[in-house]
């Protein structure tokens, strides 16, 4: 079984990743958590030094390939009977880098279809994606408690990515199934709304 925790940058990814994981470990189930970009992104951002960090479509294919990396482990996970958790996958490519390349489509339908059809390559989609929906005018007060979030473009980009991610669970883009939860709720409730994500999406008797 395959889950992706999805949500813009604050939301409480990695922080509901591991919740889960103790959750369901306890449960007695084998989880496996990974996330994404993996470790091994980094040895290929010399490619977008030489290139100004400034091409949306070298950028979008050096994620695919991390990715393709990525998903080998996944699936050997899941063959050996884990549940894995990711933070981040697909969904955040969709949003992220499809959105410095929606301008140069000739309408949204085309940009869609394309980047949907591209972030398929890998052929693994998740059973269960759970969207953590934090607005963008609530990540700025996380971002002046924290100073981690890499953000790497304005306020105009966060609310384009953020629409990107609701066009992509409206159109059902890239997962089986979505389970939304309220980010900006205390991360023990977001952790309740994960778990009857799983229970009534996956029938996980958690």
């Amino acid at each position: 079984m395959f889950i992706a925790i999805e949500g813009i940058d604050g939301a409480g990814k990695s922080t509901l990743a591991k919740a889960l994981e103790k959750s369901l470990s306890s449960s007695k189930f084998k989880v496996y958590l990974t996330y994404e970009p993996t470790e091994k992104f980094t040895e290929n951002l010399s490619l977008l030094e030489k290139t100004g960090r400034n091409d949306p479509l070298i950028l979008l294919a050096l994620f695919i390939k991390d990715r393709i990396n990525h998903v080998a482990l996944i699936e050997e996970k899941i063959r050996e009977g884990f549940i894995v958790i990711c933070d981040r996958f697909s969904l955040s490519t969709f949003a992220y880098q499809g959105t410095l390349l929606k301008g140069l489509f000739r309408d949204e339908e085309s940009w869609i279809k394309w980047m949907e059809n591209t972030l398929s390559i890998t052929q693994l989609i998740p059973d269960l994606t759970i969207y953590l929906d934090l607005k963008p005018q609530d990540f700025e007060g996380r971002k002046k408690k924290e100073n981690h979030y890499e953000m790497f473009e304005d306020k105009a980009y966060l609310e384009s990515v953020y629409g990107a991610y609701m066009k992509a669970i409206g159109n059902g883009i890239l997962s089986r199934n979505f389970h939304v939860c309220d980010a900006s709720m205390d991360k023990y409730s977001v952790l309740e709304c994960a778990l009857s994500g799983l229970k009534s999406k996956l029938g996980l008797n958690v």
